[in-house]
């Protein structure tokens, strides 16, 4: 257009209208790269929002890890219960056998004059009771920490647990199983 004007073709009327039809372009398209930036920033703004959201909704899904570590915790403290008890129970079961005269097997296992094989306590060395037989069915004394850790292995090689290193924890606790767990 400038060129036009020059060789005397146009007017300056040409050349501004010319002018303001590019500005105008040019500015329709600045408004447009802003308004989808705008558009861009907004949507962006509400993903993060949803996702938040979402997120926060998913709150209540949050396992409560010290709660079912103190539930653990306190069925680990029941099987040793349990094994006390039933240790107490067998002191229990010897203590009445011989308040009753029921002869029971001593530490050198030479059989009493009137011993009964189906119903006696045994006695090992120290004079602790190490198990009772009644009716033909022996029970031993047990060691509670045993049992605890028979218990963890078998969750262990359930679940395949390491040690936060790829080592398998089943391997490292041992091969000590309660008597009363092997023979079931």
């Amino acid at each position: 257009m400038k060129q036009r004007i020059r060789d005397g073709e146009g007017s300056p009327l040409e050349l501004g209208a010319a002018q303001a039809r590019v500005e105008v372009t040019r500015l329709r398209d600045e408004g447009t790269r802003a308004r989808q930036r705008a558009d861009l920033a907004r949507t962006r703004a509400n993903q993060v929002r949803n996702a938040k959201l979402a997120a926060l909704g998913q709150l209540h899904n949050r396992q409560n890890l010290p709660k079912a570590y103190d539930r653990a915790v306190e069925a680990f403290e029941d099987l040793v219960r349990a094994v006390e008890k039933h240790n107490a129970w067998i002191d229990d079961t010897a203590k009445a056998l011989e308040a009753g005269g029921v002869p029971a097997l001593g530490w050198d296992r030479k059989r009493p004059e009137g011993f009964d094989p189906a119903t006696h306590a045994t006695i090992v060395e120290g004079g602790i009771v190490s198990s009772v037989t009644v009716a033909g069915e022996s029970s031993r004394r047990e060691i509670p920490g045993l049992w605890a850790r028979a218990a963890f292995k078998a969750v262990a090689m359930r679940r395949r647990l390491t040690d936060g290193h790829g080592a398998l924890l089943e391997r490292v606790l041992g091969k000590d199983v309660p008597d009363a767990l092997r023979d079931r």
